[in-house]
């Protein structure tokens, strides 16, 4: 086994390019030319110490070295030499214990050099000591800042040292002591949201804060949008080029090492452990990222109980089946495991909360999403699920809450600001329910935005501001068979111009498929008793309950138009009980009860 180059640069300190007569130690003293040391057997000793060393000559070296040692003559500077260049050898022929038993005592003797530390934790590993190497490895973070480093920077790299030594909480202290002084410095605020979720804390929130004073379009900026969950790797990625390769490869290593430590909080092990591999590639070997990857990577190579693993993947193989009572068995197993890590126990509450939910049990379904917020406080995607089974159990304080907590964290995430838009819809609040889909469409002009927009403009009365809506649609995807149906509605209701929108959606269409028979009874063209054919016709019986959704609801929606307000009340209510939330006639059929 060869001695590694890492190894060679700190030992070089101390037995010099240039042989024994020209070496430099970390003090003024020169290793075998110390005045305390008589000229004798072991100056002979030492500088044949050092000369094997440089020959990689492990027999050698072990011998010398430990020859000078034995005189117990040497001075400081030359026993450290002796025993970090034994110490090497022991290691070259894969001898960790008295490697450890060297370097050991070269750190009493040098306990601010991080290259000992350096060293040991290779030796750790090598016993595969995964917590002594971590230590190690985490003081040559905390001891390896310069002379000249200014607070700011010691204090970062004792964070980080807290951070791998397991102490999330005092790191995130200090990460925050450290944005106080130096609140530009990314590093920091990476780590310090690292360290958040580990610690079980609401790491988003100071993210968010700290991103707003700051351009993201420009690096490194689509760093911290990666952490806001607001970009994906692959578009974290593309943002690495630059005109000089230099600067390129320095985000290389931090796209590298920083993906990795993402992964490795959300217990993507494999992943982790393959990212900060990389990173050591990339990464120069006097940085932090290269020092911490070769720590992460051993906390990210720990086995994981055999039992634990299948007990996890089955929950989620139970989850893909679907069926409801296998999935809260197999998860309920799965989380009987203490130990599992937060990402994991997350992903078992989930997916039982959604089978609680799909048997009809919400009051298990939200304790399950309760304990999986006390793991991840900050998990945009957990209160908007709690926020629909607070909502379907008519808690509508607390769900309107969820969302609103929500959108805190990721107020530009689509998907929840309609969620929030349809909540408000079936409480009757259409000027927030606008508000929120004026939003969404700011983020992203979809079709499908335009059309939730073009709903909530027809249940407030606005039937000119639904129709330009719903004629947007129309001309951006002529087969818009909703958009066509909800025009057809409005025209029903009070014509209106829309540009011949109707016609080129209903020229474009084949009224023979679902939903056709539905904008064929608005138009007056099939009966009651047509339309209810054609919505049972489906052998699907998921299928067959969403047709019975729309056809009472657009039933109920006509029988208003036309003043029948028992019918339009019967089948509203009817639509109201068969839809699901995830239907948009759930929540206008909730509207419309709410203005009878």
């Amino acid at each position: 086994m060869r001695f590694f180059p890492a190894m060679l640069i700190a030992v070089t300190l101390l037995v010099g390019a240039g042989g024994p007569s020209g070496a430099k130690a970390d003090t003024s003293t020169l290793p075998g030319d110390d005045s305390s040391v008589a000229p004798g057997e072991e100056s002979g000793d030492i500088v044949g110490c050092i000369d094997a060393a440089k020959r990689r000559d492990a027999d050698g070296t072990i011998n010398l070295c430990s020859r000078a040692l034995d005189t117990g003559h040497l001075a400081e500077a030359p026993t450290v030499a002796a025993l970090i260049n034994r110490g090497l050898a022991h290691i070259a022929k894969n001898e960790a214990d008295p490697a450890i038993a060297d370097f050991d005592r070269a750190i009493q003797l040098k306990p601010d050099t991080a290259a000992f530390y350096d060293m040991r934790a290779l030796a750790h590993s090598m016993q595969g000591e995964s917590d002594l190497a971590i230590r190690d490895y985490a003081e040559v973070i905390r001891r390896g800042a310069g002379p000249d480093a200014k607070p700011a920077e010691k204090l970062l790299r004792n964070g980080i040292a807290a951070d791998l030594a397991g102490d999330a909480r005092a790191a995130a202290q200090l990460f925050a002591q450290v944005l106080r002084t130096a609140p530009e410095d990314v590093r920091a605020l990476l780590w310090q949201n690292l360290a958040l979720q580990a610690s079980r804390q609401d790491a988003l929130t100071p993210l968010n804060a700290a991103a707003q004073a700051r351009d993201l379009t420009q690096w490194p900026g689509p760093l911290i949008r990666y952490y806001q969950g607001r970009i994906t790797e692959l578009a974290l990625e593309s943002a690495i080029e630059d005109p000089d390769p230099g600067i390129s490869s320095g985000r290389a290593c931090d796209v590298a090492f920083y993906v990795a430590a993402q992964a490795l909080v959300d217990g993507r092990f494999g992943i982790a452990k393959d990212g900060f591999a990389h990173a050591q590639t990339l990464c120069p070997e006097t940085t932090i990222e290269f020092v911490a990857a070769r720590a992460a990577i051993i906390a990210a190579s720990r086995p994981i109980a055999e039992d634990l693993s299948t007990d996890m993947m089955q929950c989620q193989a139970a989850d893909a089946n679907g069926d409801a009572q296998t999935i809260i068995d197999l998860c309920g197993k799965a989380l009987a495991h203490a130990d599992a890590p937060d990402a994991w126990q997350v992903g078992a509450l989930t997916r039982r909360a959604g089978a609680y939910y799909r048997a009809g049990d919400l009051d298990h379904a939200i304790a399950d999403l309760d304990a999986a917020l006390v793991l991840q406080p900050d998990a945009f995607d957990l209160y908007r699920q709690r926020s629909l089974y607070r909502l379907d159990k008519g808690e509508s304080s607390g769900g309107m809450a969820d969302l609103a907590y929500a959108l805190t964290l990721q107020p530009d995430f689509v998907p929840g600001t309609v969620d929030r838009a349809w909540a408000r819809v079936s409480a009757g609040d259409m000027a927030g329910a606008r508000a929120d889909f004026d939003h969404a469409v700011a983020v992203q002009d979809l079709p499908r935005l335009h059309l939730g927009r073009g709903v909530v403009a027809y249940l407030a009365g606005d039937d000119a501001a639904a129709a330009q809506d719903f004629a947007a649609v129309i001309q951006a995807a002529p087969q818009a068979p909703y958009a066509v149906l909800w025009l057809a509605l409005t025209e029903k209701r009070k014509p209106v111009e829309d540009g011949g929108a109707l016609d080129q959606g209903l020229a474009a269409l084949d009224l023979e498929q679902w939903p056709g028979p539905v904008i064929r009874f608005i138009r007056g063209e099939i009966a009651a008793q047509d339309l209810a054919a054609a919505a049972a016709a489906d052998p699907d019986p998921q299928a067959a309950k969403k047709r019975d959704c729309e056809a009472s609801f657009y039933s109920g929606a006509l029988a208003r138009i036309a003043g029948d307000a028992a019918t339009a009340k019967t089948q509203l209510e009817h639509a109201g009980s068969v839809c699901s939330q995830e239907n948009l006639e759930y929540h206008a059929a909730k509207a419309e009860l709410g203005r009878m």
